[in-house]
């Protein structure tokens, strides 16, 4: 009788390949939360860094009074009040926005490029914003190009191209 109980007992190709599937079935969850997970820590990291970025070059702006802008094709320098108001409309009210996956901006003639003096610039352009709870609603786009020359470009529906005023 301890003979038996005490052998090796090998287990079947059905048991394998029921272990086997139990495992992937495993790995397979364990990916599928993990990816969304890397993806908001991936665009947590990417938003907090233009954020930074973007008020560094209102800061430098504002500091050697070096903020322009291009709207409708006249130049119009922004003295460092203006600038102040555009800094806290932008990067405190209207925040970070719906990121634009295609990473293209309109074919628009109506814009505002804004140059910070340290060769950054954010243009921005009126767009239809879909939202996920209520119609489409008039909005901007926000295109920050950084010194580096990676631009972080993302739509808001908090405030129209109109209301954005120096």
């Amino acid at each position: 009788m301890y003979k038996n109980v005490s052998q090796d007992r090998k287990t079947s190709k059905k048991e394998d390949i029921k272990l086997a599937l139990i495992i992937l079935a495993a790995v397979l969850v364990f990916i599928a939360v993990l990816v969304p997970i890397i993806r908001f820590v991936s665009l947590s990291g990417r938003y907090a860094e233009y954020k930074e970025y973007l008020n560094d070059s209102f800061l430098y702006a504002q500091k050697h009074d070096s903020l322009s802008a291009v709207k409708d094709g006249d130049e119009i320098y922004i003295s460092p009040g203006s600038a102040e108001r555009l800094h806290k409309t932008i990067v405190f009210k209207v925040g970070m926005g719906k990121l634009r996956k295609d990473g293209t901006v309109p074919g628009s003639e109506k814009y505002t490029e804004l140059s910070f003096g340290d060769g950054t610039k954010l243009t921005v352009y009126p767009v239809t914003v879909k939202t996920a709870y209520r119609e489409p609603r008039e909005g901007i786009m926000f295109a920050y190009t950084g010194k580096d020359g990676y631009t972080y470009i993302y739509d808001s529906d908090k405030i129209s191209y109109d209301d954005l005023k120096a």
